[in-house]
């Protein structure tokens, strides 16, 4: 089972910065991982930011169009601080998420509120590299993982230091198994300057109290643990550390880097429409007979649902095919498999155990308006 998912959006975001004051830019100065880069050094307020994906995937001459879209709400109080090296979030922001699939809609208004976040970042004269997310994102279940991890965006000053800009306007064109996709993406977000700092003791330690918050509310992240350990570093510089307390916690730290022994959470039924990653986290398996009647929807408000069945202890291809069903709006008809003779819907069941169901499917699935999508990385793995 999993939760919502975050989604890191540094690399779809174009940031606008403009500073409140009229002091004349910053003389650069080579300190830590910053040295062309000193006026990002201080407290920024969001004032509004916005991104959009845009895809079409080609396969077998069938065209999948789908985009995501993100729009800051008004009003939001939330702040990033940039020290010489890395960088913390706090606050409550809103913003309105919307996905659309072969026309099919669905649009959210959500409101985070506590959001605490922290990263590492380096600057060039022209190129910020971030380890980390300025933004946590949660709407239906979307997974935007390949996102995540170092993220490098162009940027420049302004001749009197008080606009920093950061644009993304980039196109991909993927190939895989048959298919082509085009995904374009763009963004932008403005922050508003509200303090210069100096990572005095007080700044040091306010921001090592901040990267804890973040870091203990989710021990698993590295760049969480990262943040941490720069944030503790900062402090002795800052502080000093006669008793060694300090330095102790960045031992107890270790390298930061990922448990490959902790269990990861299976997801019992995945898929991708188009280019939209789908994950059913809430699947119901009802025996009536001999039959094992499976249902899978997800957490997230949304209208998405699976549906298929399969006679229990039964392995082989197509058993599904026929009670294969995929919802994903009230309001549009039902896909199901399509045998057209291209890309024909296709799928396999390898396990059907005693509680136990593993299997895969793919291919075009068509609706009753004449719609056809795209499904691939179909995949089945119930504990029930």
């Amino acid at each position: 089972m999993k939760n919502l998912k975050t989604f890191l959006l540094l690399v779809l975001i174009s940031l606008t910065y403009t500073a409140c004051d009229n002091e004349p830019l910053e003389g650069f100065e080579e300190e830590g991982n910053n040295p062309f880069g000193n006026s990002l050094v201080g407290t920024w307020a969001l004032v509004d930011f916005d991104v959009s994906v845009v895809s079409t995937t080609e396969v077998g001459g069938i065209s999948v169009e789908s985009s995501s879209l993100v729009d800051g709400l008004p009003n939001p109080d939330y702040n990033l601080t940039f020290t010489n090296d890395a960088f913390f979030t706090t606050g409550s922001y809103g913003y309105t998420a919307t996905t659309t699939v072969n026309g099919i809609t669905n649009s959210q208004d959500l409101f985070l509120e506590n959001v605490t976040g922290a990263g590492t970042y380096t600057a060039t004269n022209t190129e910020l590299t971030i380890d980390g997310s300025f933004f946590t994102i949660e709407f239906q279940g979307m997974d935007f993982s390949e996102l995540q991890g170092e993220q490098t965006i162009n940027y420049s000053i302004s001749a009197d230091g008080q606009t920093l800009t950061f644009i993304q306007d980039t196109t991909e064109v993927n190939s895989a198994g048959g298919a082509t996709s085009t995904s374009t993406v763009t963004g932008s977000s403005t922050w508003t300057k509200i303090d210069n700092i100096d990572t005095s003791c007080d700044d040091a330690t306010a921001f090592a109290e901040q990267a804890e918050i973040a870091y203990n509310n989710n021990q698993d992240s590295v760049n969480l643990c990262i943040s941490y350990k720069s944030a503790l570093e900062e402090l002795i510089d800052s502080c000093g550390d006669s008793t060694g307390e300090i330095q102790s916690i960045i031992d107890g730290l270790g390298n930061c880097e990922e448990d490959d022994t902790q269990p990861v959470p299976v997801v019992e039924i995945s898929l991708t429409a188009g280019t939209l990653p789908i994950e059913f986290d809430l699947v119901e398996v009802v025996t009536v007979g001999n039959i094992l009647q499976v249902t899978g929807e997800t957490s997230a408000a949304n209208n998405y649902s699976i549906y298929f069945e399969v006679e229990e202890g039964a392995t082989g291809m197509e058993i599904i095919n026929d009670t294969f069903v995929l919802t994903l709006s009230t309001t549009d008809p039902d896909y199901f498999p399509s045998t057209q003779g291209f890309d024909d819907f296709t799928s396999t069941i390898t396990e059907n155990g005693t509680g136990t169901l593993v299997g895969s499917f793919g291919g075009v699935v068509s609706n009753s308006s004449g719609g056809d999508l795209s499904l691939s990385q179909g995949t089945i793995n119930i504990s029930y």
